[in-house]
């Protein structure tokens, strides 16, 4: 298992208890969150602020929320998670649940860019493999 692997996991584990506070300390200031198209909301923010800001008002709309890894599979400098998120609606409670992949790129023990995918496929090429 990667190093990256690691400290995914040890992430995870927190944010499927909903601590979401885990993994900013490893954000890079510059780092670019990409929302590809098939989310929610298909966005890129560039810088560490504007990625706050975004998962802020995402959050916003949920009582709830907790993301649970089903898998992690490591290549080179990225690490691909496949993501469950669990979440309740904001006053409503009405439960909501999605699977998506996470991208996340690594430069030494920093993360540079962090991207969420729908398609397994695509994620996969993001980090440079292929099914």
């Amino acid at each position: 298992m990667s190093d990256h692997v690691a400290v995914l996991r040890g992430i995870y584990d927190e944010w499927a208890k909903g601590n979401l506070r885990p993994g900013l300390e490893l954000l890079d200031p510059h780092v670019v969150y990409v929302n590809r198209p098939g989310l929610i909301e298909a966005s890129t923010c560039y810088g560490l602020e504007a990625m706050q800001l975004w998962m802020r008002e995402f959050l916003s709309a949920w009582d709830t929320y907790e993301a649970h890894a089903t898998e992690f599979i490591p290549s080179g400098d990225s690490v691909v998670v496949e993501v469950r998120q669990v979440a309740a609606g904001r006053g409503s409670g009405i439960p909501a649940e999605a699977s998506l992949f996470h991208v996340w790129t690594f430069r030494g023990s920093t993360v540079i860019r962090l991207e969420s995918v729908i398609d397994r496929a695509e994620a996969l090429e993001a980090a440079g493999l292929s099914e």
